[in-house]
C-alpha cells in the first residue's frame, strides 16, 4: 500500500490489529534501510542480536528493535547523505543537557507535514483559524536547525489565518497583545497551540500568579464538543 493511501485513512478509525498489520512490513523495511545507510545503527543492531535472518521472521511490532533515545544525542545516527539533509530537528532539551538530533531529507519532511495535516484535521477539521501560539517568535530564528518546538509551531502554522505569539522574547506573557488578539476574534473559534511545559510554566502559571483570567470561549482543539453544541 502506498503512503498516500494510508494518509487517506481516518487516523483514529482503523482498528489496532489492522494498524499493526499495515505497519509491520514497513517498519521491517525501514529498519533494514537504516542498517544499510547508517553503519553506527548497524552496529547497534548487531549488539542487540537483530540479524537480517531475524528480520524476515518478524511477526509482531514489539519484535522490531528499540534503541534508547540517548543514542541520538551523539549526532552519529544519520541515514541521510550529507548533501541530501534538508532539515535538522533538535529536541528542546534543558540547560546543560545535550540535545538529540534527527536529520530529514526533503521527502520525509514533506510526508511529516502531510501526516500532521491528516491527524490534526481529524480534531479541528480542514478549516483555518486565528492561531494563538504559546511561545516566543525567537524559537523560529534558525530555519535550518529547528528545535522540536520550532518544528511544531511551523507545522501547525498551516492551520492559522492570523498567527500571534503569546510570549515575548524574554518568555514573559504578552498580556496586552493576547487580549487585543482575542478581542479582534471575539466570537470566532481560536486555535491554541503550545507544548505542555510551555503552557504550564509560561502561560498558566503567569496568569495564576497575576490573578488574571482570559476569556477564550471558542478554543480549538475542542475535546468536549462545546463548539458543536453552540452551533445547535
Amino acid at each position: 500500500m502506498k503512503y498516500q493511501a494510508i494518509l487517506g485513512m481516518p487516523p483514529f478509525g482503523v482498528p489496532q490489529s489492522e494498524k499493526e498489520r499495515l505497519l509491520l512490513p514497513y517498519l521491517s523495511l525501514l529498519t533494514e534501510k537504516h542498517r544499510e545507510c547508517c553503519p553506527e545503527y548497524g552496529r547497534v543492531l548487531k549488539i542487540l542480536g537483530y540479524s537480517r535472518e531475524k528480520a524476515g521472521k518478524i511477526e509482531k511490532l514489539e519484535q522490531i528493535p528499540m534503541i534508547p533515545v540517548s543514542l541520538f544525542k551523539g549526532g552519529g545516527l544519520k541515514s541521510v547523505p550529507a548533501l541530501e539533509i534538508f532539515k535538522t530537528v533538535q529536541s528542546s532539551g534543558t540547560t546543560g543537557q545535550k540535545r538529540s538530533e534527527i536529520v530529514l531529507d526533503r521527502n520525509t519532511a514533506a510526508d511529516q507535514q502531510k501526516t500532521l495535516s491528516a491527524v490534526a484535521g481529524d480534531f479541528i477539521g480542514r478549516g483555518r483559524f486565528p492561531l494563538l501560539i504559546v511561545d516566543s517568535p525567537e524559537v523560529l530564528k534558525n530555519r535550518e536547525l529547528f528545535s522540536a518546538r520550532g518544528a511544531g509551531i511551523l507545522g501547525f502554522s498551516i492551520f492559522g489565518t492570523e498567527r500571534f505569539y503569546a510570549l515575548n522574547s524574554d518568555m514573559s506573557l504578552n498580556l496586552d497583545g493576547i487580549q487585543e488578539f482575542l478581542e479582534r476574534h471575539r466570537g470566532e473559534p481560536v486555535l491554541l497551540f503550545g507544548f505542555t511545559f510551555m503552557i504550564w510554566k509560561y502561560f498558566y502559571q503567569a496568569l495564576y500568579r497575576g490573578k488574571m483570567r482570559l476569556e477564550i470561549e471558542n478554543v480549538l482543539p475542542d475535546p468536549w464538543g462545546r463548539l458543536e453544541k453552540t452551533k445547535k
